[in-house]
């Protein structure tokens, strides 16, 4: 938690971004979303988390991570794409929300961007919907990643385990 909190406040400066720390029992979060909305975060990551752990057969209680993991949720997708390329080496493109960083020590982080109501024609529930999926997708990318070990799992492994479950009942 102490090197998450330490990369944050390297990335809030690049960024010139002021980011509101928030936590659950398996998440630590920098957000610079509007505080009417932390509710929102926490509610959707940890029912992330209850879906995922519950396919795995793993009890909601306990935790895969070495602490808690890291995500980062901004308000903007410029700001997202800007710390996609100083934290990560990567270019999003205009058509991705977010994204799993893994790391060899099995300590990675989470990246997204606020649900974007232009986008689903001003249909807010139908944007939160969207998000939600992505958040689930790619924090299936980020459970598996710790499930058993820090090692890597092939791509195609871990596609086919994220798709599989974006088709459950239970993410939709």
């Amino acid at each position: 938690m102490t090197a998450a909190r330490k990369a944050k406040d390297e990335i809030a400066q690049k960024l010139k971004i002021s980011f509101t720390e928030l936590t659950t029992d398996h998440f630590i979060v920098f957000t610079d979303w509007d505080k009417r909305e932390y509710g929102f975060l926490k509610d959707n990551l940890e029912g992330a988390y209850a879906c995922v752990s519950q396919q795995f057969e793993i009890p909601v209680r306990d935790n895969v991570f070495v602490g808690k993991l890291p995500v980062y949720m901004f308000t903007k997708q410029s700001d997202f794409k800007k710390f996609a390329s100083i934290s990560d080496g990567f270019n999003p493109g205009d058509g991705v929300a977010g994204y799993f960083s893994h790391s060899e020590n099995g300590i990675g982080h989470m990246a997204m961007w606020k649900p974007d109501p232009s986008k689903t024609g001003g249909d807010i529930h139908k944007a939160e919907i969207q998000w939600v999926y992505v958040l689930t997708h790619e924090f299936t990318h980020a459970f598996v990643a710790r499930y058993r070990s820090n090692e890597r799992v092939p791509r195609w492994l871990n596609e086919g385990v994220v798709d599989y479950l974006g088709e459950t009942d239970d993410v939709r």
